[in-house]
């Protein structure tokens, strides 16, 4: 830890704290309050959270430190409540939100996405972000980001091809021993 050199990355930490008070919704004129909502200690990411929102400097909380009230999001803080402007979500997303979502989910917040779609709370890692995870778009991820951002990816994609395309599928097939396959 001591050899980590973590103050290399503060620059990061900073631009994404200006990102998040960016991300508050209009109307907001104090210092937007952001909370992390973590689906708590048992999550296989909880280390990676609790550092995270120890470096931005906010709460790390999880649904029953939140309460929805007249359409807005607040904290539940020592005897009283504090509005929330923007939630870092690191719920995943079909278990935001029990009236919107998932019914069953005990890790959102019943409204969340209501509250949302007025306008009255960001959300940042939006709902449905996910699809940029999918590892079917790795092999274009390059010309997406040129197509974009108008620039090239500081990491090289590590050698993926999809075999929707002809050209890949023959190279995948020819290769398949040596090679791990997703869906």
């Amino acid at each position: 830890h001591r050899r980590t050199h973590l103050r290399r990355l503060r620059g990061w930490f900073d631009l994404f704290q200006v990102a998040l008070q960016e991300a508050a919704p209009p109307g907001v004129e104090d210092v937007p309050r952001v909370v992390l909502l973590s689906p708590g200690p048992g999550s296989e990411t909880a280390f990676d959270q609790g550092l995270l929102a120890t470096l931005l400097g906010h709460p790390i909380v999880e649904s029953d430190d939140l309460v929805m009230q007249g359409g807005r999001l607040w904290l539940r803080t020592m005897g009283r409540l504090e509005a929330v402007d923007v939630v870092l979500r690191r719920v995943d997303a079909n278990w935001t939100d029990s009236l919107d979502l998932l019914a069953e989910s005990r890790l959102g917040v019943p409204g969340l996405v209501a509250s949302a779609r007025r306008g009255a709370l960001s959300i940042v890692n939006p709902l449905r972000a996910s699809v940029l995870e999918n590892p079917g778009l790795l092999p274009f991820q390059d010309v997406l980001a040129r197509a974009l951002l108008g620039e090239d990816l500081l990491l090289e994609v590590p050698p993926t091809w999809w075999c929707g395309d002809p050209t890949h599928r023959d190279r995948v097939l020819t290769h398949l021993g040596g090679l791990v396959l997703k869906p």
